[in-house]
């Protein structure tokens, strides 16, 4: 080969050789850690645009750091938030969730923030525009379907740990189960927890609901839920998520797991097991019913000890 093709040959393999070197370079650049940092400088000097267009920028990047796309995530949905621009939130989330969908961290902190963000929004053209809205609109809450898509999330990032048996049992991963047992949880607490015993249909998202959410709120406090037999209904522990046959059932499962897989959250995974208890079945619990009664007023002269409502006579 003559030595001047030989140069050109040498020349256009140099010139491939920097093109990819600088490919590279600037793809590993959108995980730099100067530019997390620089964007948590930002978000600190309260430049929540700007912050939120490096942080947008390596959550949506598919070779973000895996560790560290879950906050990258959290921050650029708090810059949202910051910047009053809520409604892009469900856009934004699907897309990373897309990028990363073999991430169960990832998969975890996007189903909590769908349990964090705001429920209310507006119907605009036919579409649901989360946070406030200017003008005339259908106001519109996303309760119910923010709780679905959140458990669809939760379900997806324990799918994908229980698929990876070699990925370490530490603190966060107990942290999964506990935060699926809170979004298990969102709107069937105190005076909805006769809910619990259906199981949601994980299948299919509800539609959006007219108005403010109020739940079960219009009728006032049920109480704990009973069985026909009037026994207290108290929620069994299933075998698996498979085997609950209802979301009682399933947070029941979610908060064994928790213990289970990182014994460091036994007290504090007890303590929410005691306090829904407590919500449900204590003494406590009988001060809203006081009303009904006629134990609103109380005449120091005259005490009664007899009834339901004289708890100090209980042996």
């Amino acid at each position: 080969m003559p030595r001047s093709r030989i140069a050109v040959t040498l020349i256009v393999l140099a010139v491939m050789a920097a093109g990819t070197f600088f490919t590279m370079s600037a793809f590993g650049q959108r995980g730099n850690p100067a530019d997390r940092e620089r964007a948590a400088r930002l978000m600190k000097d309260g430049n929540f645009k700007e912050a939120f267009d490096i942080y947008s920028a390596l959550a949506l990047d598919p070779a973000d750091a895996p560790e560290k796309v879950s906050e990258d995530l959290s921050a650029a949905v708090q810059c949202l938030r910051n910047l009053g621009r809520v409604s892009e939130f469900d856009a934004f989330i699907e897309k990373v969730v897309k990028a990363h969908g073999k991430n169960w961290r990832l998969l975890a902190r996007a189903g909590e923030l769908y349990q964090e963000i705001e429920h209310y929004g507006s119907m605009v053209a036919g579409e649901f525009v989360r946070g406030p809205h200017r003008g005339p609109a259908v106001m519109m809450n996303s309760f119910e379907r923010d709780r679905v898509r959140s458990l669809q999330l939760y379900r997806e990032a324990i799918e994908k740990k229980e698929g990876n048996p070699a990925a370490a049992n530490d603190g966060q991963t107990g942290y999964l189960y506990l935060t699926c047992y809170q979004a298990l949880l969102g709107n069937r607490g105190w005076s909805e927890a006769w809910r619990l015993q259906y199981l949601t249909d994980l299948t299919v998202l509800p539609d959006y609901e007219e108005g403010y959410y109020r739940g079960d709120y219009r009728s006032g406090t049920r109480g704990a839920p009973v069985n026909p037999d009037g026994t207290p209904v108290f929620h069994r522990l299933p075998k698996s998520w498979e085997a609950a046959a209802t979301d009682g059932e399933r947070f029941r499962w979610c908060l064994a797991q928790a213990i289970e897989l990182s014994p460091s959250l036994k007290g504090r995974t007890l303590y929410e097991w005691a306090d829904f208890l407590c919500n449900q079945f204590d003494v406590a619990t009988m001060s809203g019913y006081r009303g009904y009664f006629g134990q609103l007023a109380e005449d120091d002269t005259k005490k009664n000890e007899s009834g339901p409502y004289a708890v100090h006579t209980l042996g």
